[in-house]
């Protein structure tokens, strides 16, 4: 299981027209959008060191293709250097294609309501044998709202936040 989004779950929900080869910047923003906390001096250092194969040619002129990108997101899958999106995967054994499937789903379902005004319901999963939890989202009621529009305005009359 992957807590971070796999090559196929990227491409059937972020990118399936995406041209590759890519250059080095690009390859970076696809592996955090897929949870994986790598900037480009660090992937400059897993390539130098040699903990992971880099695309053929020279460091300036990398050209990324997704078998190369997929090597060192299964290094830092490995390693746990995760967003913390990801990072939230891994502390509650979920998979990460399932969370951005059901998000995905939320989203397509209710366009006008923003991401953050979901309600998240994780159900556990087993980790001892191998059955990862599951997630569920669902657009919060009347009521909720009303309790998170009464707790922002209280923080907001004691000068929490940036209103």
């Amino acid at each position: 299981m992957r807590h971070g989004i796999s090559r196929a779950g990227y491409e059937a929900m972020y990118a399936p027209a995406k041209d590759y080869p890519i250059h080095t910047e690009a390859a970076v923003v696809e592996l955090r959008s897929r949870g994986y906390d790598i900037r480009v001096p660090g992937l400059r250092y897993l390539l130098k060191s040699q903990q992971v194969a880099g695309p053929a040619g020279e460091e300036r002129n990398f050209q990324w293709g997704p078998e190369d990108i997929d090597r060192v997101a299964d290094w830092l899958e490995d390693a746990k250097q995760f967003v913390p999106t990801a990072m939230a995967n891994y502390a509650e054994y979920l998979d990460g294609d399932q969370v951005a499937q059901a998000e995905a789903k939320f989203c397509a379902e209710n366009p006008l309501t923003p991401r953050l005004m979901a309600v998240k319901t994780i159900f556990p999963g087993l980790p001892g044998l191998g059955i990862p939890g599951r997630v569920e989202l669902r657009k919060m009621t009347p009521e909720e709202e009303a309790e998170l529009a009464k707790a922002a305005e209280a923080a907001r009359r004691a000068g929490k936040g940036d209103f």
